[in-house]
């Protein structure tokens, strides 16, 4: 899903999200760890926007993008894990992001599956079907 500062749009299935980062643009924040979602991202920024890529699965993943486009489009990709930050150092901040309704950790779950499914749901997520999914004990 896409969302374009503050208003959403659906996109296929894929988990891309869109936020504003100031006057600097935008930021495509790509959370399943897929070339091709990765890709995607790139072909849906535009000129100055930053790609974010959440997560690499090894060395064999490539994301293909020629010279060109990446001079031409103006356009970042920057690894961030973590936001690219000490977790630790941002904790409190987070804590108090959740306290006042900034974060909405509800939206982050895609898929809600009893705990004796636990292999499915990995394969859901290893697949790049799910972004997150939350066992439940029932």
């Amino acid at each position: 899903m896409t969302a374009d500062r503050g208003r959403s749009r659906t996109r296929g299935a894929e988990p891309v999200g869109r936020t504003s980062v100031g006057d600097a643009g935008s930021a495509l924040i790509e959370a399943a760890g897929r070339p091709g979602i990765v890709r995607s991202a790139y072909e849906a920024a535009r000129r100055g926007d930053t790609v974010l890529p959440r997560r690499c699965r090894g060395m064999q993943d490539m994301v293909p993008i020629n010279l060109l486009e990446l001079f031409a489009g103006a356009k970042r990709i920057v690894p961030s894990g973590y936001g690219s930050d000490d977790v630790t150092r941002t904790y409190d901040r987070i804590i108090n992001l959740l306290r006042i309704g900034r974060i909405d950790l509800e939206a982050l779950v895609t898929h809600r599956m009893p705990l004796s499914e636990a292999n499915e749901a990995i394969d859901l997520m290893r697949s790049g079907e799910a972004l997150r999914v939350m066992l439940t004990n029932g």
